[in-house]
């Protein structure tokens, strides 16, 4: 309950695009004291992570009580409850994922998964930050470059599918051909999905080939290089909403941009000429947001930049703050 005694019974769903036009994934944000989820199942793989107090579940003949920090993966298909499991009630972040996105850098079929219950802070830690970001701020490029990364992690490290041979001849090759089409196509960046099938590779591959050679996802990258040329747009006395335009800022009425300003400003001086250019860039409205949470003098980063691994381990280093943004309540669908 909370402090006025009152039980707290809110959901928030988000849905993301993985790519510009791509398919839909939702994320639920939820926080129940009371409420109980009737039987029911999910077309996809639902996978949560609880956030606080304690869920029971009941699923396959026996009951599941994950704790604060506890993956949970649910089989499509599979009929599931949820419910408090002490009156501290329970919260917890979920997305419902396409088979498929399981099984990209995977061999051997169906991922199966031995126990419902993962125990792997890692994982679970680099989860909380993904779902955080895009759930306050669902950016298609950001979502695709993170979402199926992840799965496939949870499926290499969890499930009976087997990992694909991680050595890719000509990673150099790949990066370059993807930041090229990237910078070429600003305003709508193409999905990584099409990306891949024009290079004969799996989004996968793309993935990792980009990351070992680049060090961070693309859409890191393309935060950056928009930036860069924001500000040589303005430098040469563009005016600031063509600039915007022109580096794919004008449709961006939200909190996006911040993720831009993080991924530049986060290992760089804030001095005032770099704010003041990029406070014309936002045109005022985002700019608290962009720069709020600050560390050691700089603002902190919001989007975990994750980082390749020769183990094929997440790497999310520190300093990443999560933000929230408003939206509808409810009871969602567990």
């Amino acid at each position: 309950m909370n402090a006025g005694g009152g039980t707290r019974e809110q959901a928030l769903w988000t849905r993301a695009r993985l790519g510009h036009r791509g398919p839909a994934l939702d994320l639920l944000t939820a926080r129940f004291d009371r409420h109980v989820y009737a039987p029911h199942a999910h077309d996809e793989f639902t996978v949560g992570l609880c956030v606080g107090g304690s869920e029971v579940i009941d699923y396959r003949g026996g009951r599941l009580r994950p704790r604060p920090g506890s993956i949970v993966v649910l089989d499509p298909g599979e009929m599931h409850t949820g419910g408090p499991d002490t009156a501290d009630g329970y919260a917890y972040r979920a997305l419902y994922a396409d088979t498929s996105l399981l099984t990209d850098g995977t061999t051997g079929g169906f991922p199966s998964f031995r126990e419902p219950l993962l125990d792997d802070p890692e994982l679970a830690a680099a989860f909380r930050a993904a779902h955080t970001d895009l759930s306050a701020c669902p950016d298609p490029l950001e979502a695709e470059s993170r979402i199926p990364w992840l799965l496939t992690a949870m499926a290499r490290r969890h499930s009976t599918a087997r990992p694909t041979p991680d050595n890719l001849p000509g990673a150099d090759h790949i990066a370059h051909a993807v930041r090229t089409r990237l910078a070429d196509e600003l305003t709508t960046p193409p999905t990584l999905a099409d990306l891949a099938t024009d290079l004969g590779l799996s989004r996968y591959q793309l993935l990792r080939a980009f990351r070992t050679t680049v060090g961070i996802p693309p859409y890191a990258w393309l935060a950056q290089y928009r930036v860069t040329r924001a500000r040589s747009l303005l430098e040469r006395g563009v005016r600031p909403a063509e600039v915007a335009s022109l580096v794919g800022f004008a449709d961006q009425a939200h909190p996006a941009v911040a993720n831009t300003a993080g991924a530049v400003f986060l290992d760089e001086p804030l001095t005032a000429g770099i704010l003041a250019a990029f406070a014309l860039i936002l045109a005022g409205s985002v700019l608290a947001t962009a720069t709020g949470p600050r560390q050691g003098g700089r603002p902190v980063a919001w989007s975990t930049r994750q980082t390749s691994r020769a183990d094929g381990r997440v790497d999310s280093p520190s300093g990443a703050l999560p933000e929230e943004r408003p939206g509808s309540t409810g009871q969602g669908d567990g």
